[in-house]
């Protein structure tokens, strides 16, 4: 190709060696392919055609994700900054599966994970804007922007990265159907794994 191509349905996920089952590509191959095609910023630019999981629900569930992290920073204004940091993206984890999950949920032309998903986005905007306002005056709230923007780097530049990384490697090791990603990956145990935070 002689240009960026941002059409994941035109590439080919590596797949296994037919005659023996095993591993045939390179572990940094398959962690590019699955961290641009798993990574929660990444996948807002590079999206399939036709996929159930739009552009705009991509971008929808980042800002759920900055809403419900600034949000939880501010309710553990009292926890420690380092602490809180982790607190945070551990209950982000859950949260943006839910949003991801439900986001691809739909039946006879209808997308009804919107049922979930609209009002989980809209009372995290919502509830961003009341909380820091109603905090703002407190001594504490100057640590916010600081820990907010750490979550958000730890969620984005170390536990997905790190998470999917770790399970392309698991993957490699033999457990192809159950937490490693690759093209054996069952999709109940890859849900579970993605929930647990890890890609």
């Amino acid at each position: 190709p002689s240009a960026l191509d941002y059409d994941t349905s035109h590439w080919d996920e590596p797949q296994d060696d037919p005659s023996t089952g095993k591993v045939a590509s390179p572990f940094t191959e398959r962690f590019l392919f699955y961290l641009v095609t798993r990574h929660q910023v990444l996948t807002c630019f590079f999206v399939g055609q036709g996929d159930s999981f739009s552009r705009r629900e991509r971008l929808a569930d980042l800002t759920n994700t900055v809403a419900w992290t600034l949000v939880l920073t501010v309710m553990l204004l009292t926890v420690n900054a380092y602490a809180r940091v982790f607190v945070v993206a551990l209950f982000m984890t859950p949260l943006s599966a839910v949003f991801q999950i439900a986001s691809r949920i739909q039946c006879c032309g209808v997308e009804w994970g919107r049922v979930v998903t609209i009002p989980l986005w809209l009372t995290g905007v919502v509830t961003a804007i009341v909380v820091s306002v109603g905090n703002a005056h407190k001594p504490a709230f100057v640590t916010v922007t600081g820990s907010f923007f750490s979550s958000l780097a730890f969620q984005w530049i170390i536990a997905r990265p790190g998470g999917i990384g770790f399970r392309v490697w698991l993957y490699g090791e033999g457990w192809n159907k159950r937490v490693g990603i690759g093209p054996k990956t069952k999709w109940f145990f890859d849900a579970a794994a993605s929930g647990a935070g890890l890609g």
